[in-house]
């Protein structure tokens, strides 16, 4: 997929959420929850320059050996951007959960997500992993569709 910035305003949006307990702080952390997904290359495209500004980079990859984020650190790499991998065996507390925890053990201040993979309406009406990490998260997230 590579790192490149998506053509179009709506494809172009990625947000940054906090949630209210969070103190303003440098993000020196970042965790990426990467997928491989469409969504997870757009919001990194999206994140660059926190993601360069940042002290550390680490992926998360659940599920996934470390072989599935090697062209992203590749990747980011060529941009400067030191970055460690966090693969781990999902578990049983559902994806979003366990991505919010996994930012946690590896020290992150900050996490970038893809969002909805599927459907938002399906998302909210079934639960998903957007839906979860909203609702779990306690620290910074940048997210895009």
């Amino acid at each position: 997929m590579g790192i490149r910035r998506p053509r179009g305003a709506l494809t172009a949006l990625t947000v940054l959420l906090a949630p209210s307990q969070v103190v303003a702080t440098r993000l020196s952390h970042i965790a990426i929850a990467w997928s491989g997904s469409e969504a997870s290359a757009k919001v990194v495209a999206n994140a660059m320059p926190w993601l360069a500004a940042a002290e550390r980079v680490t992926i998360l990859l659940i599920d996934k050996g470390e072989d599935a984020a090697r062209k992203l650190v590749d990747d980011l790499g060529r941009s400067g951007i030191r970055v460690g991998v966090h693969a781990v065996a999902g578990d049983d507390r559902g994806l979003g959960a366990q991505i919010v925890a996994e930012a946690h053990a590896v020290g992150a201040n900050a996490l970038v997500a893809g969002a909805y993979r599927h459907n938002a309406l399906i998302e909210w009406a079934l639960g998903g992993t957007t839906r979860h990490l909203l609702s779990a998260a306690d620290l910074p997230l940048f997210l895009a569709h």
